[in-house]
């Protein structure tokens, strides 16, 4: 047996490789910031990952207390908590340390030995599902839009926003955790009802929603000139999400609707309307197309709810007294109208009242060539200048056959006229010199509103009546001769009739004919035929007569000697029995009826 002694000289170095740069470690942690939220209910899971092949293992600890320590060589790391067992709203501190191989090629690094430390600080707190959730922080009009804006997402395990407007309607889904914002490129006004719910790995949560109500533009409807309505709209705010716009037409009171046009464009602010209808309360709607997510309309009754209304609109300006009791267009620029106070002058050509006088009963008279006109008050006629509206001369009830005061009465050029009293006594009487020139009674009854008519001389009395029972009409015509009232032409079914005030010829219009007829042999000059069913009036100025078709919708005015249609006028339900306006008259191209004017432009 042999030994020997060994005494170590130096320090013994294994050779390794020089470590020049500080390793990369490249870690993806599911968590938006420093701080993370949490929600208290359920499991919540971290995911780490890493390319990093070095890695060995990971520790988690929660105030210091170890959560877990996993390992693994392939790079991810998971680990799950029930954030139920802790208090909401105080900080908690969660470090995560991360232990690798510093690859430095060391003794201990080549068996694996070495432990290189990463380590991370993050601050959690823990709160209830509704506060987890990203909040709506802002809905507003931008960009002819409307912007929606939102909290970032601090939670962990982020996959994508759900942006809602009603559970009906999701707007978008948006992937990107930094993206806190949209544009609802459906929205136009409507009640909008938005949240957001944010998918995470470990559920959803959804945000307190807000409700936002910008309105639809205000619509506003404008009489122009003629038969010319422009409806008007405030800009929208939301243009960009507007494709144009859908007008209606209602006529309220009957619920009757049409889809006039559709203006295109979002800037659009204006649409004119060149054929309202005379007397008619008519509303209109502007609907809003939508670009996207257009809502049909199911009924009409929609539209009251998806549109902006205008006030009801009228064509036609409204007159002093409704309705008329009388109405009379003579020759020249004027007509006359009354109620049972006064007596009205209306210039066609200036489109306004120009005068008037007291009147204490609710008939009068004007002659054809429109300078006289008779009107009454009790126990007497007044007979008026229409140049001055002055009071010429009055007739009181002694000047009378009997003392009896007139019901109704026609004066002509001459002074010269017709009336009936209480007893239904008729009279030819010359109103100048207050006396009688014939007395006559017709077939039939008298009624305060038969219409009664005279010719320019004074000589011819027409009179329409009821004979028999209603609505049985019979028209007489009487002649003054040789101080005799004479009956010399009857017919039913008269329609219409009048004497031209400048030739005295009489017109009369029915089944659908306009005859003309000389008073004093009865020869008929001419007939033409009226296509419409109603005839109204004829406008001795201008040769003009105005019909209403039997749909009650259309009124139209002809040239009384060639046909020729002049001008239409669009209506609704006019003259029936439902319908405010019964009369119709025109002079001077202005239409009358009770209550309203409207001056026409053909």
């Amino acid at each position: 047996i042999s030994a020997c002694e060994f005494e170590p000289e130096g320090i013994y170095e294994v050779d390794v490789e020089p470590v020049t740069e500080v390793p990369d470690i490249n870690v993806n942690l599911n968590f938006s910031s420093d701080t993370i939220y949490v929600p208290i209910t359920g499991y919540t899971t971290l995911y780490y990952s890493t390319p990093d092949s070095k890695v060995r293992f990971a520790l988690f600890r929660l105030n210091n207390i170890q959560l877990s320590k996993i390992e693994s060589t392939s790079g991810n790391f998971t680990f799950s908590f029930n954030p139920g067992q802790y208090q909401k709203g105080i900080p908690y501190e969660l470090n995560v340390e991360l232990f690798r191989s510093s690859g430095s090629g060391s003794l201990a690094d080549k068996v694996n030995a070495e432990g290189f430390l990463f380590s991370k600080t993050f601050i959690l707190y823990f709160l209830d599902d509704a506060d987890t959730a990203s909040q709506i922080i802002g809905v507003t009009p931008k960009n002819g839009s409307l912007r929606i804006e939102w909290e970032k997402f601090k939670g962990i395990g982020f996959r994508k926003y759900h942006i809602f407007n009603s559970v009906f309607y999701k707007i978008d889904i948006i992937d990107d955790q930094n993206r806190t914002f949209l544009y609802d490129e459906s929205y136009i006004g409507y009640n909008g009802d938005y949240y957001i719910v944010t998918e995470t790995d470990n559920g959803t949560f959804t945000s307190r929603h807000v409700y936002y109500e910008e309105g639809l533009p205000k619509a506003v409807a404008q009489k122009r000139d003629d038969l010319v309505i422009e409806v008007s709209w405030e800009k929208s705010k939301f243009e960009n999400n507007i494709a144009g716009y859908r007008i209606f037409e209602s006529y309220n009171r009957f619920n009757h609707f049409n889809e006039l046009a559709y203006i295109e464009g979002g800037s659009a602010d204006s649409f004119t309307f060149e054929e309202g209808r005379f007397a008619v309360e008519t509303k209109f709607y502007v609907l809003p197309k939508p670009k996207k997510r257009e809502i049909p309309l199911n009924s009409f009754d929609d539209l009251r709810f998806m549109a902006s209304p205008t006030e009801d609109s009228i064509i036609g300006d409204p007159m002093p007294i409704f309705p008329f009791s009388i109405f009379a267009a003579p020759l020249g620029n004027n007509c006359y109208f009354s109620d049972i106070y006064r007596v009205y002058k209306f210039d066609c050509d200036k489109n306004i009242i120009t005068g008037s006088i007291p009147s204490q009963y609710v008939y009068l008279s004007v002659s054809p060539d429109g300078k006289k006109m008779l009107s009454a008050k009790p126990l007497q006629l007044e007979l008026t200048d229409t140049k001055t509206m002055e009071v010429i001369d009055i007739i009181p009830n002694s000047s009378f056959p009997g003392e009896e005061m007139p019901v109704q009465f026609e004066i002509a050029n001459n002074g010269k006229g017709v009336f009936y009293n209480q007893k239904a006594d008729y009279y030819f009487y010359d109103f100048l010199n207050k006396t009688a020139e014939a007395t006559f009674r017709i077939d039939g009854e008298s009624n305060l509103g038969d219409k009664m008519r005279i010719s320019p001389d004074g000589n011819f009395f027409c009179i329409r009546h009821i004979k028999g029972i209603w609505p049985n009409y019979l028209t007489e015509l009487f002649k003054l001769e040789e101080s005799k009232a004479v009956m010399i032409w009857s017919s039913c079914d008269i329609g219409f009739f009048d004497f031209d005030p400048v030739t005295g010829h009489l017109l009369y219009f029915k089944n659908g004919s306009l005859t003309r007829i000389a008073p004093d042999d009865l020869t008929i000059i001419s007939e033409t035929a009226v296509n419409d069913k109603y005839f109204y009036d004829i406008d001795w100025n201008n040769n003009e007569l105005v019909t209403l078709n039997e749909e009650r919708d259309l009124i139209t005015i002809y040239d009384l000697n060639t046909g020729e249609q002049k001008k239409e006028v669009k209506t609704f339900n006019f003259g029936d029995n439902n319908s405010n306006y019964t009369s119709l008259f025109l002079s001077n191209k202005i239409l009358f009826t009770e209550g309203l004017r409207h001056k026409l432009e053909y």
